[in-house]
């Protein structure tokens, strides 16, 4: 599990962001906290409840999280903001990869 390294965070968890990256790394459980990972499948971007995480089947190995919200409405707008964001600087809608293989996106194991 790699994290992006400008994280996108609405204001609720930026406050407490070090604190619930722990977490989600001891996989303890919270409550309140979706994250926005870029998705396996043909979409940008998939949204889900923390809790998810305890899952076993979960894959985790290969989860790049992209950033973290309060609610599911703010993670939708963390997610537009992220496209738009990367549409700007990559100039396509089809960003992915290029956050995958870019020295731009660093990805960390905070």
């Amino acid at each position: 599990m790699t994290f992006y390294s400008s994280l996108y965070c609405d204001e609720n968890i930026r406050k407490k962001k070090k604190k619930i990256i722990r977490k989600i790394r001891r996989n303890a459980g919270q409550l309140g906290v979706y994250v926005i990972a870029l998705s396996e499948s043909s979409d940008l971007f998939d949204i889900f409840h923390v809790g998810m995480l305890k899952q076993a089947y979960f894959p985790k190995e290969k989860l790049h999280i992209m950033g973290l919200a309060s609610s599911y409405e703010m993670a939708v707008n963390l997610a537009v903001q992220m496209v738009t964001d990367f549409f700007a600087i990559y100039g396509t809608w089809q960003f992915k990869e290029k956050l995958l293989v870019s020295e731009e996106a660093k990805w960390r194991c905070f």
